[in-house]
């Protein structure tokens, strides 16, 4: 088993339950179109640019799949908590998608606040934004970064 194949075994098996909606096909272009229709509804006439709403159906369109993510707030433990569960998922299908060669990318748009309806969610469910994913043509490029010890605090005394 790869260590790609690995991770994913791992992410699957997982015990906890995620709460994600997966839009594919189809499933695209009845959220681009439902994605638009809420920023024309919703934007302030000065506000609004029709570029920016052909922006939105675009990156929709482009994507092979998108996925709105959701979370319970479940009142058992404190909302942080719920939220940072959902955002570790998150991360294990970035980096998943990533070894892939699947380019992705997490984006919480301000009308992900009235998006509950088209997303069927119920009083304890919301959206926190939409995780786009898809292949790309563009090579990986090296990223220089600082040593992670230059990040990193000890605390030894």
């Amino acid at each position: 088993m790869s260590n790609v194949e690995a991770i994913i075994e791992v992410i699957k098996n997982r015990r906890s339950v995620f709460r994600f909606k997966v839009f594919r096909e189809a499933g695209l272009e009845r959220l681009a179109h439902e994605m638009v229709r809420l920023y024309t509804e919703t934007t302030p006439e000065k506000s609004f640019s029709k570029k920016k709403g052909e922006s939105i159906r675009e990156k929709v369109m482009q994507s092979g799949a998108v996925i709105a993510i959701c979370m319970k707030v479940s009142g058992k433990v404190p909302e942080w908590e719920d939220l940072a569960a959902v955002a570790c998922s998150v991360q294990n299908m970035w980096l998943a998608s990533s070894a892939m060669g699947i380019g992705s990318y997490w984006s919480s748009p301000g009308l992900i606040n009235h998006m509950n309806e088209f997303l069927e969610l119920k009083e304890n469910q919301k959206c926190i934004g939409f995780f786009y994913m898809g292949y790309h043509n563009e090579k990986m490029k090296k990223i220089k970064r600082k040593p992670i010890s230059s990040r990193v605090v000890w605390i030894e005394d």
